[in-house]
Order: structure tokens, then sequence, then C-alpha cells
């Protein structure tokens, strides 16, 4: 063999070698870096800043404005854009999006009114309903929401990817006759079961059209590339010794290879940095729990 043959298979061996272990690293997309001296700790409620509210729709999101058919329905008070309005306040008073799997908290809608300025009810109402009971609006609107979506699945980690088939195969189901008629709805379902609902029974769309995009979406959301994705949104680099992930999972610890993982059910509450003659410690606290590890997260008994 070639010694140029022998090289270029040499590099591309430790390419490949390479390429695999950054894959194995888990890492989060917003990383937060803290140094804690002796006796110092934080509040990982407060260091995980999930709840801050990012809009769905923002500028160039859609062009549903410049839509003929979408402008054929405005009225002289409503145009589209208190639709964006609407559905960012349906967002952020639900916590549509990442953050409400990060707390296994479904969304739901209990009162329409809840939006100022849009009282339910009103000409909006009626502007509303306009655009789902025309079924050319129905088609704009469903491929503009898919590829927010989809910008958003490829954006976000893996397990908002999963979340959002979990509830597509939820809802594809749900809109099957054999199961929408023997289903039994309630306020409190969840707010696309209440969606559905609203749209099939108060604007008139056939259960099969409102199927058969749900399939197509699962389709295309489905042949997002995930290996490309983060693990979690969030990450907190310690003493650069330990990171903490936070997804719909919960907690997860790691140094190196070795993760510790801590549930909702069971979630860290502080962490604190203790240090004597002998090394570095971290003490790990809970409602219920005060665990205590070295700077290798061995356990200390």
């Amino acid at each position: 063999m070639k010694k140029s043959l022998k090289i270029l298979l040499v590099i591309s061996i430790v390419s490949i070698s390479a390429k695999t272990i950054i894959s194995n690293l888990e890492e989060g997309t917003f990383i937060t870096i803290i140094t804690l001296e002796n006796g110092e700790s934080i509040n990982l409620d407060e260091t995980f800043d999930w709840r801050t509210f990012s809009p769905i729709i923002q500028d160039k999101s859609h062009d549903l404005n410049k839509s003929a058919i979408i402008s054929s329905f405005e009225t002289e008070k409503h145009n589209f854009l208190f639709i964006d309005k609407y559905i960012n306040r349906v967002q952020e008073g639900r916590s549509l999006g990442y953050w409400n799997i990060l707390n296994f908290s479904e969304a739901r809608i209990t009162d329409y009114g809840y939006v100022e300025g849009l009282t339910w009810g009103s000409e909006f109402s009626d502007y509303y309903h306009s655009l789902f009971q025309n079924k050319s609006c129905r088609k704009l609107m469903f491929y503009a929401a898919l590829d927010v979506v989809e910008n958003m699945c490829q954006n976000f980690p893996n397990d908002f990817v999963d979340k959002i088939l979990f509830q597509l195969d939820e809802l594809i189901v749900l809109t099957q006759i054999s199961t929408y008629y023997k289903t039994n709805f309630s306020y409190k379902d969840s707010y696309w079961k209440g969606f559905v609902h609203r749209r099939v029974e108060t604007d008139n769309v056939p259960l099969s059209e409102v199927h058969s995009y749900l399939v197509e979406a699962k389709n295309k959301i489905s042949r997002i590339d995930q290996s490309n994705l983060d693990d979690a949104l969030y990450e907190i680099k310690i003493n650069n010794e330990i990171q903490i992930l936070l997804n719909s999972k919960g907690y997860l610890v790691m140094k190196d290879s070795k993760k510790l993982h801590y549930t909702f059910e069971s979630p860290i509450q502080s962490i604190k940095y203790l240090e004597d003659n002998s090394g570095g410690y971290y003490l790990i606290e809970g409602e219920n729990f005060r665990d205590l590890f070295d700077d290798e997260l061995n356990h200390i008994n």
C-alpha cells in the first residue's frame, strides 16, 4: 500500500472516530458557565431561566399577510396581524412550546377572554371563525403553521421533536371516525384536543380534512434529522468540572461518561461546592434528599 494511501486511511479513521465521540457528547443549546468557590451554591430554579417568553410568531414567520385570499377576509378593525397577536398571547398564557414539556404541564384553555383587546364573542371572533370556515384559508394557515413548527423542531432539542410526534400521534388517533365520535370532550382537555374539537364542531371543518393534515404534519416532522439536535435546551457548567442538563426527562448531572439522573418528581433545588484538603465536593439538594459527591461524581456515603 502506498504511503500516501496509508496516511489517507489513518486520517479517515481518526476523523470517523472523532465524529463518533462528538456525537456521544450530550449538551444544551443555551450554556451558562458558573464558578463556585468553597461554600458557594446555586439555586437551579433561578439559574435555569426556562420561563423566558419567546413569541412563536415573529417577523417573517410567515407571509400570510400578503395573501390575497387571507386579505379578502379582513374587516375595518381586524386583519391577520390580530391572529398573530392572539397566537402569541395563547402561547405566553398557556406555555405552548418547549417550556410546558419541562414540567409535564398540559396547555389548557378555560377562558377565551384572556387576550386583551380581543374579547371572544366580538367582531374578532367572527373574523377568526371566518378564516377557519374557508377551505382555502385553512390550507394556507396549515402550511404556514407547519413551517413554523418544523422550524421550532429544527432549533429545539431532541425531546421537543419527540413530544410533537407523540402529540401528533394522539391527535391522529383522535380524528379517526371510530375514535372521535366515542370521545367525551371537556374544557379540561389539552389545548390541541380542544382546538380540533372546536374546528370540527364550531367551524364545520370535515374530520377527514383535519386527520389528513395531521398525518401530513407527522410525515414531515418525522423526516427531521435528530442526530444533529442538542440533548437539552439548557446546560450549566460548574467549575469546568460537571455539567447539569435540563430537559423533559429531568435534571442530568454529568462528569465525562458518568451520569446522575434526577426526575421532576424529585427535582434538584440547589448545588453547593465544598472543598477541603482531600479535594472538591458537590452537595446536591432537593426537598427530600441531600447527596454528596466528589468532583468525579462518586457518591459519598
